[in-house]
């Protein structure tokens, strides 16, 4: 009996060893996103990514990664994959809808030897800002020094942000204000701009010196913007 017992633990602890995965650390793959502008219509943003593998797993790697809005939803996903350590791919992002604010990027993946035997890998948490396009208003008025009871014609013209510059927004609200006494600014008229992002807007003149401006409403799509204060009388 006991050399039976003697020679079933020799057999135990010549027995080949049982397959231990390799231990490795988290966020093996850095992602750089410079962000931008959210512009109407859809597009690809441009991210980089970094890969420190763990030695013995870099023949080939692979990763999902997610961006998610600022709102918790995930809006966008990539994969990427092969045996390079560095590289640049894309996020497909749409206008519906344009969320300005941080997002999140983060992705999970496997790194792999030249046996095609795998171990997890994941990205480092990258945070990145996207905003609305902006908008710029300006202001003319004719006569700037009108007499009393006269009416005041004040071209309004509204341009929004695009990837080539500056172009007329059709259809925004514009606000003609003027300044109260305290500082504070009062509504005198408003209106919609035309197809080529003017507006006209009149106010009779009551024969004090006043400043106005004028205002480009905000949207869900973009930001809006004040003009210079010009003066009256």
């Amino acid at each position: 009996m006991r050399r039976t017992v003697l020679l079933a633990a020799l057999s135990a602890l010549l027995s080949p060893l049982a397959f231990v995965p390799t231990a490795h650390a988290a966020n093996e793959v850095s992602i750089a996103m410079s962000g931008g502008v959210l512009f109407d219509g859809c597009g690809d943003y441009a991210f980089t990514y970094a890969a420190a593998l763990p030695a013995g797993y870099t023949s080939y790697w692979n990763m999902d990664l997610q961006l998610f809005a600022p709102d918790g939803n995930e809006t966008s996903d990539a994969y990427v994959y092969g045996s390079a350590a560095s590289g640049s791919d894309s996020f497909f992002l749409c206008d519906s809808p344009n969320l300005a604010g941080t997002y999140r990027v983060q992705g999970t993946g496997e790194a792999c030897d030249p046996d095609y035997d795998c171990v997890p890998i994941t990205a480092a948490p990258a945070l990145v800002t996207f905003r609305l396009p902006m908008t710029r208003t300006s202001l003319k008025a004719t006569p700037r020094s009108p007499d009393k009871g006269q009416v005041v014609r004040f071209n309004v013209t509204a341009k929004d942000e695009r990837p080539a510059g500056y172009f007329g927004t059709s259809y925004a609200s514009v606000r003609l204000q003027s300044r109260r006494p305290g500082g504070s600014w009062r509504t005198v008229s408003k209106t919609s701009t035309d197809d080529s992002g003017s507006a006209t807007l009149r106010a009779r003149y009551q024969g004090k010196r006043v400043a106005v401006r004028a205002v480009t409403r905000s949207t869900s799509d973009l930001t809006g913007s004040v003009s210079r204060t010009i003066w009256i009388g």
